[in-house]
């Protein structure tokens, strides 16, 4: 991509970079040797080349100050330039639960015993830091151990008590953003309140809570939504998930647990919500899990270990779609941190791309066969 003045415009890193440092790639028909003695020539006292690496890589790395930069920029040779990103090693995380070590792995997991907690989470450095996440569900518990102070109220539809009354909106934070249990442990955690006692919402408190999460989010932080919830399709429901995505938010839906189409569910319907099913610890669709075009990825949904409302280090086993759209919630945000945002959409695509395929049984037709992962195949 070339700027206004027809300048090759140099890739930017998504967060930290070695200073002046830069990897220049070259077009394909382009000879290696030629190109770095021609830059040669061109060097000022400042730059230099710090790794030609082998004939075969059609790249190169150096230090390089703006006036190297300009050559570069204008040579018919130079395909791409990138600045010299920082990497982090992944961490580990002992003692984990199944569905933190499957989304964290390829391969089918070895221990089929979903209520261990023997299992190994693989997750990037700083996972999460910097995002909210807003679970609009029955309340959170933001005292829970879990949260360690990452936790607040956002807002509770009018007669509901900012409290969570079920124990179902905790255990969806906890696997979004638990410091024991979550994928994005670093991430902060906005209660938004539209289930009540039965666990039953109104639709209008729902449209209202998502309106409420438009005007709150910080424009330009890094916001995921998660909703395990669903109802009639409402165009309505549709409407509003589509202008939060249009503000540059993120939204995750569950699928639904009545084995059926999500085409027929608001907001899974929605195609700019990222839409996820639930799969069990022997790589098989949950039998209550829906299906369908709408649905984009799997995730574990299965007895899936998660914080509890009982006491502020309750733990409980449930299952779910509702526990399934949080690991993506989580991974989405972690994304975010890792390698910089994208547009929701693409968000969506993205979060495909980095799924493992083909891995699930009992995968309906015209349904995806895409397992969540957060990066670590």
């Amino acid at each position: 991509m070339s700027s206004s003045n027809g300048a090759l415009e140099i890739k930017r890193a998504s967060g930290d970079k070695k200073e002046s440092s830069y990897i220049v790639r070259l077009k394909e028909n382009v000879d290696k040797r030629t190109h770095l003695g021609w830059i040669r020539q061109r060097l000022s006292r400042n730059s230099s080349i710090t790794y030609e690496y082998s004939d075969a890589l059609r790249a190169y790395a150096g230090t390089f100050d703006e006036a190297t930069l300009e050559h570069l920029r204008a040579s018919p040779d130079v395909e791409e330039i990138y600045e010299d990103a920082i990497g982090h090693a992944f961490a580990q995380q002992q003692n984990a639960s199944w569905g933190l070590n499957r989304i964290s792995q390829s391969a089918r997991l070895a221990n089929q015993n979903p209520q261990s907690t023997n299992f190994v989470f693989t997750y990037p450095p700083s996972p999460g830091r910097g995002a909210d996440i807003y679970v609009i569900d029955s309340g959170v518990l933001i005292s829970h151990a879990e949260f360690d102070n990452r936790a607040r109220w956002g807002w509770a539809a009018p007669g509901l008590p900012s409290k969570d009354d079920t124990g179902h909106g905790t255990g969806v934070a906890s696997i979004a953003a638990g410091t024991y249990n979550g994928v994005a442990k670093e991430a902060i955690v906005i209660a938004v309140k539209v289930i009540n006692s039965l666990g039953n919402y109104a639709t209008s408190d729902l449209i209202a809570g998502m309106d409420f999460v438009g005007r709150d989010a910080t424009p330009g932080r890094p916001t995921v939504v998660n909703m395990s919830l669903g109802g009639d399709y409402n165009r309505a429901v549709d409407d509003q998930v589509y202008l939060l995505t249009q503000a540059g938010i993120h939204v995750v839906a569950a699928a639904g647990n009545s084995n059926i189409n999500a085409d027929l569910i608001s907001p899974a319907r929605s195609d700019y919500c990222t839409t996820v099913a639930a799969s069990d610890i022997t790589d098989t669709k949950a039998d209550f899990s829906n299906w369908g075009g709408s649905v984009d990825v799997f995730a574990p949904g299965v007895q899936i270990l998660m914080a509890g409302n009982a006491s502020t280090t309750a733990e409980r086993f449930d299952n779910g779609t509702s526990f399934a759209a949080p690991f993506v919630s989580g991974i989405i945000a972690c994304f975010i941190i890792q390698s910089g945002n994208r547009p929701p959409v693409q968000m969506i695509e993205y979060v495909q791309d980095m799924a493992v395929r083909n891995a699930l049984a009992d995968i309906p037709l015209a349904t995806v066969n895409l397992l969540a992962n957060n990066g670590n195949r």
